[in-house]
């Protein structure tokens, strides 16, 4: 008994502590507490393509505490900053994981697990500047995604309560390290082809973007990334030939989408028996045209989103003249 007497101090302290609260009914109430951790956040992969799952995890909190999950991104040209917002309740357990618990506010709510992403809004100073978060530079350039778990109160954003007690940094791209991407000029087409490097043939994608300051290019080097090959229409190029003037309106000359085909017929490494099409905002639209009014244009599959009627701006003309859509 001695002996275990002088050995307790030293059992406690490295086992846990034992305290005492006030006496209730006449009877000392003790209890345990176990060292607590440091919160821990995860969020893997730490680098992938840019519409890659991700998995985003925290441990080490109190059971039932309240977190805010912040995302943080600069614009490609730094200028810009985005932010995103999720707010969640850890289990009895200390643990919370996006892909089975629900946000319960913020930029999203419900269950979500790339919300962090798709809400992502632009901070006070992008927004009054009108900033995008897009893609213009066909590099392997990666952006740098900050991630941080913060002691948030429920309801309040997290830029007016709430300290960081755990960051994470991974890395998106667009492009894989395993896809080529070549300036294409062919007779009055211009663009980009984007090519996975083993041997093929790949199926081709034909990709009309849409209307912007520069040239978007993010749909197409993801594509590419997963094993297609895609021609990346840039229909505004200073050298490309894909409008007609007539009067002093423009038109959209067919003409492209014939070379486009030709070139994609003479590749060795591309496969002209499927040929797919997509497009968003004008650029959809002109694909819709080429897809329905070209009638020996091969296109197997298209898939346009937020379309609108470019005939309100400009028309289609087919390559012999012997159609002509115009909006006036």
């Amino acid at each position: 008994m001695a002996l275990f007497n002088r050995r307790l101090p030293q059992i406690l302290a490295s086992s846990k502590v034992i305290s005492s609260i006030p006496r209730q009914h006449g009877q000392r109430i003790w209890t345990r507490t176990f060292p607590t951790q440091a919160p821990v956040l995860s969020v893997l992969p730490e680098a992938g393509l840019m519409d890659g799952h991700m998995d985003i995890s925290a441990s080490g909190l109190r059971p039932g505490q309240h977190v805010v999950l912040r995302a943080r991104v600069r614009s490609e040209c730094s200028k810009f900053g985005f932010e995103s917002q999720g707010h969640y309740e850890a289990d009895a357990d200390g643990r919370l994981s996006v892909n089975i618990q629900p946000s319960l506010g913020g930029t999203y709510t419900g269950i979500e697990p790339m919300g962090l992403l798709w809400s992502m809004l632009p901070d006070e100073v992008s927004a009054r500047k009108l900033g995008r978060l897009m893609k213009t530079e066909p590099t392997i350039h990666r952006w740098a995604y900050t991630f941080d778990l913060c002691c948030g109160v429920p309801g309040e954003d997290i830029r007016e309560a709430g300290d960081v007690v755990a960051s994470k940094v991974v890395n998106r791209m667009f492009l894989a390290p395993n896809v080529e991407m070549t300036p294409v000029k062919c007779g009055s087409a211009v663009g980009s082809l984007y090519v996975p490097s083993a041997t093929g043939p790949f199926p081709v994608i034909i990709n009309v973007p849409g209307l912007a300051v520069r040239m978007v290019q993010d749909r197409a080097p993801l594509l590419a990334s997963h094993g297609f090959a895609v021609f990346d229409l840039d229909y505004f190029s200073t050298t490309a030939e894909s409008f007609l003037r007539i009067g002093n309106r423009s038109c959209i000359n067919s003409m492209v989408f014939y070379d486009v085909l030709d070139f994609v017929r003479n590749h060795p490494r591309l496969d002209a028996d499927r040929i797919g099409i997509s497009g968003s905002s004008f650029g959809g639209t002109i694909a819709l045209f080429a897809m329905s009014l070209l009638a020996d244009f091969p296109v197997r599959c298209a898939v346009m989103d937020r379309i609108y009627d470019a005939l309100i701006v400009t028309g289609f003309r087919l390559p012999d003249g012997s159609k002509l859509i115009l909006p006036w």
